[in-house]
C-alpha cells in the first residue's frame, strides 16, 4: 500500500517512515510526503494513497480542513490524524471532519501500527478513554473552547502560538478582515474583553493543551 505522510517537520516524517519500514505486518509499497496543505492536495493529482497520516497544524491550512476537502472531492481512503494536543481537544472534531482516528504524537511509537491496522479494517481508532467520552459527553458538558468552530479553534491556536493577525491570514490564505472576524467571534464566545485577554487566554490554553 501507499502511505501519505503529511507533516511540516521533515524529521517527523522521517521518524514515521523509519518506524513503519521496520513493521513486518504492514505491506508498504511506497511513502508519499507533503509538508503543507497545498502540497498534500497536489499529491492527490498524481497518486491516491491507501492511507493518510496527517498532522493538525500545517502550513497553508490545517489537517481538519484538508480532510474535509478530501472527503468533498469523493476520496474515501482512511485518514489518521496525529497531534501534540491532548485527544480531548481534537478527537471528536477529527471524526466530524471525516477522519478515521486520532493519535497523540507522544503515543506514536507505541500505538501507531495498531491505529493503522484499525483504520485500514474500516474501524475508528481512539483510545479507550476517548471512546467513552465521545459516546457519553453531551453538549452541555463541553467547555467554552470546545464550542468554537474548527476554524475558530485553529485561529485561537495560532494566536496562542504568538502569531499576528496578518501572519495567521497569510498562513491560512485568508484576509486580515476575515481573521479579525474570527478573533471577534472567539472573544464573544469565550467572554473576553479585549485583544490582550484573548492573547493571554490562548497562550495559557496552548500551554495546558501540551502538558495535559
Amino acid at each position: 500500500m501507499k502511505i501519505l505522510l503529511i507533516d511540516d517537520h521533515p524529521i517527523v516524517r522521517a521518524g514515521l517512515r523509519s518506524l513503519l519500514e521496520e513493521e513486518t505486518s504492514l505491506d508498504i509499497a511506497s511513502f508519499l510526503e507533503a509538508s503543507s496543505v497545498p502540497e498534500a492536495m497536489s499529491s492527490l493529482r498524481t497518486s491516491i494513497p491507501d492511507l493518510a497520516i496527517v498532522d493538525i497544524g500545517l502550513a497553508g491550512g490545517d489537517g481538519l480542513e484538508w480532510i474535509k476537502d478530501v472527503r468533498a472531492m469523493g476520496h474515501d481512503f482512511p485518514a489518521l490524524v496525529m497531534s501534540m494536543f491532548d485527544e480531548r481537544l481534537y478527537a471528536e472534531r477529527v471524526l466530524q471532519a471525516g477522519g478515521n482516528g486520532y493519535l497523540m504524537k507522544r503515543e506514536l511509537a507505541e500505538h501507531l501500527v495498531e491505529a493503522i491496522q484499525v483504520v485500514l479494517s474500516g474501524e475508528i481508532y481512539l483510545s479507550k478513554v476517548m471512546k467513552q467520552v465521545v459516546k457519553f459527553r453531551s453538549d452541555g458538558q463541553r467547555s467554552a473552547v470546545e464550542q468554537l468552530s474548527d476554524r475558530e479553534l485553529e485561529v485561537f491556536r495560532m494566536i496562542g502560538d504568538g502569531m499576528t493577525t496578518k501572519e495567521i491570514g497569510a498562513s491560512l490564505g485568508l484576509s486580515v478582515k476575515t481573521i479579525e472576524t474570527y478573533r471577534s467571534n472567539i472573544k464573544t464566545k469565550l467572554e473576553l474583553r479585549n485583544a490582550a485577554e484573548l492573547a493571554s487566554t490562548a497562550s495559557r490554553w496552548i500551554e495546558a493543551a501540551l502538558t495535559s
